[in-house]
């Protein structure tokens, strides 16, 4: 009977670890607005919380470093947004929010954060000129990481948004970001151990060699890896020096299974999408990012079923609702950038709250009634 009980207790302990390592990745968005008005956020939201077991949310912006070092609460407005983050998220979703230390060229550090938002000021005199292995700029980071997170309770925290193009384009100052990862992981892990800590990477970047050995060992650091990957957007990359992608669908199956191979730390896509529609963008130098609603649909079930059997932790489409709306209006106002046309329409939305094809290969589905924008 001991043996036969042993061997039962065995097989029980296998079955409960192939479920938990079967265990369904979240899915969630981003709730990037999709116009200017007051209604649109809360009509994002409208679309998106039924249809979402994970909150993400992507804090790509300045960072307040005067008053992390200073002691000082955040400016009214960040204090604000984060308000109203935690109003939205529901209890069903878990929070995974990303932070990043760099401005949008992953190199130079985030700008400070101004009075008002949308604003900048002039870098606090303690910083200036200093790298992001300083011990000064490290404990800056630490504080701010540690207060966005005692205001979000995240069980998921990204603290480094696509690192891995510092790599592909200014290689001779990864160990400096890597120092900074490392200790911020380090800290986090002694201040808030409850928090899963992981840097994002391009997928595109780390398929070059030298990109993907440089960084390895410094992400799987971290408690996992999320991935950004935007397939249609191959040629943008190899700008700077990413590997060129095959034509569909070769342009998302190998990328997945080099990621596979890459690495057999814990894996999560922290943002990604696909275009209905082709933008061509002249800032990136006159590149077609190629976009059909049959490409979008066909790389979101291939991307579904790819989380599904690797067990990735989970999965972020970045836009819920295409912005032309919103791009416009700040077109008609002067500003805006060109640039902001990449992911225009990546929505499972169109402009109009529509649902579009795809939306139906979602993994959570909940019809919701919006009025419309």
């Amino acid at each position: 009977m001991r043996v036969l009980a042993g061997i039962f207790a065995g097989f029980l302990s296998a079955l409960i670890g192939a479920q938990e390592a079967a265990a369904e990745p979240l899915w969630g968005f981003t709730n990037f607005p999709h116009d200017l008005t007051p209604e649109s956020t809360a009509q994002v939201h409208a679309l998106t919380i039924p249809r979402s077991n994970l909150y993400a949310q992507h804090m790509d912006q300045c960072v307040p470093w005067a008053e992390v070092l200073s002691g000082d609460p955040f400016p009214a407005w960040l204090r604000n947004d984060l308000a109203e983050i935690r109003a939205y998220r529901q209890p069903h979703q878990t929070m995974y929010v990303a932070v990043t230390p760099t401005q949008n060229d992953r190199h130079t550090l985030a700008e400070a954060c101004g009075a008002k938002d949308d604003t900048t000021r002039r870098m606090p005199a303690k910083l200036r000129g200093r790298t992001m292995d300083d011990p000064v700029v490290i404990a800056a980071y630490l504080d701010y990481v540690r207060r966005v997170a005692d205001a979000l309770s995240p069980e998921y925290m990204n603290i480094g948004i696509e690192m891995s193009e510092l790599a592909l384009r200014y290689p001779d100052d990864w160990p400096a970001f890597a120092t900074l990862f490392r200790q911020t992981v380090d800290g986090m892990h002694a201040s808030h151990p409850g928090i899963k800590v992981g840097m994002e990477l391009v997928l595109q970047s780390i398929m070059a060699p030298r990109v993907g050995n440089m960084v390895r060992a410094d992400a799987e650091y971290g408690d996992w890896i999320g991935i950004s990957f935007y397939p249609y957007g191959g040629k943008f990359g190899e700008l700077f020096g990413a590997p060129g992608l095959s034509p569909p669908p070769g342009e998302w199956r190998d990328p997945f299974a080099f990621l596979a191979s890459w690495t057999r730390h814990p894996i999560a896509i922290a943002e990604t999408g696909y275009a209905t529609a082709t933008a061509r963008v002249n800032e990136a130098g006159g590149i077609d990012f190629p976009g059909s609603t049959d490409l979008q649909r066909a790389f979101l079930r291939d991307l579904v079923a790819e989380a599904k059997a690797r067990g990735w932790l989970f999965v972020v489409w970045f836009v819920p609702v295409d912005y032309t709306r919103l791009y416009d209006r700040m077109a008609a106002a002067g500003g805006g950038a060109e640039w902001m046309k990449i992911w225009m329409h990546t929505g499972l939305f169109d402009a109009s709250l529509a649902p579009k094809q795809a939306l139906s290969d979602w993994p959570i589905a909940a019809p919701v009634a919006v009025a419309a924008a």
